[in-house]
């Protein structure tokens, strides 16, 4: 539960990507509200699906941020404390 948050609010903000979700969710609780398991099915199956893709999207955009040295290193928190 912790990892699907962390990958949530790290990925989950990005180009459009929180509106579609919420598109996503709706159409899942109508299909269920509806008792159209199989298409309930299909539409979390498509979901999942969605939310792996944006976070491998994700993934590989920081590497090769990160190869080409565009994100900032991260602070060291121990030189902070004096």
């Amino acid at each position: 539960y912790q990892l699907m948050r962390m990958y949530r609010n790290k990925f989950s903000a990005h180009k459009g990507r929180p509106h579609r979700a919420l598109i996503e969710h709706q159409r899942i609780l109508s299909a269920i509200a509806e008792r159209d398991g199989e298409l309930a099915e299909i539409l979390m199956r498509r979901h999942i699906r969605a939310a792996r893709l944006n976070i491998e999207q994700r993934v590989e955009q920081s590497a090769q941020s990160a190869d080409s040295g565009t994100v900032a290193a991260p602070i060291d928190k121990g030189a902070q404390r004096g």
